[in-house]
């Protein structure tokens, strides 16, 4: 019992003492880390995130004064381990209404989010914090397919990719000597050679 009750009382569950709940790190896969990361607005989904889901993570850095945006593919099919507080195995067994409502207050005011990931994505995940912008993009409960990392710039956003243009030289190499010694002279014909 938790605390002494009156003989003839009904034993509620409330009475009696809880087992202490296991650690966190009881509940990793083995070689995975846990690791946390803050969250808005935008990385929460609206909120609508919960421990379980699996997400994309997409890393956006910038040049100089904002400019020469870019975004990359970071990582995929991450799964979310605790939104907050609030632990993927408690999700589970929120069965009935009583237990979602008493938990609503809990997955809705969160800041936080806790993803299972290996050593080396979270020595990523890590530096990517601290380089610029990481933002979660909420997968379908049975997508698990890996898409083909490509990245996106300014210039693909606003469609304003300008044609690069690149030289190939057949260059034509002179030695002459003289009391100089060795002169090295180069005549070359540059041949434009566009790419889109």
């Amino acid at each position: 019992l938790a605390s002494p009750i009156d003989a003839g009382r009904p034993l509620l569950p409330a009475f009696l003492e809880r087992a202490a709940p296991p650690p966190f790190s009881s509940r990793l896969i083995p070689g995975t880390r846990a690791i946390t990361m803050a969250v808005d607005e935008i990385n929460s989904i609206s909120g609508l995130l919960r421990a379980g889901d699996h997400i994309d993570l997409l890393f956006t850095t910038r040049g100089a004064q904002g400019t020469n945006a870019e975004i990359f593919p970071l990582m995929q099919d991450v799964i979310v381990r605790a939104t907050g507080q609030m632990m993927m195995e408690e999700v589970m067994a929120s069965r009935s209404l009583t237990a979602i409502a008493e938990n609503e207050d809990r997955k809705s005011t969160y800041s936080t989010i806790t993803v299972e990931v290996n050593q080396r994505d979270a020595e990523r995940l890590v530096l990517a914090q601290t380089q610029g912008r990481i933002t979660a993009i909420l997968r379908g409960t049975e997508d698990r397919e890996l898409l083909e990392g490509t990245h996106i710039s300014m210039a693909d956003l606003m469609g304003t990719r300008t044609t690069v243009t690149q030289h190939r030289f057949d260059q034509i190499l002179f030695l002459v000597g003289g009391q100089n010694g060795i002169q090295r002279n180069v005549l070359y014909t540059p041949h434009p050679v566009e790419q889109q």
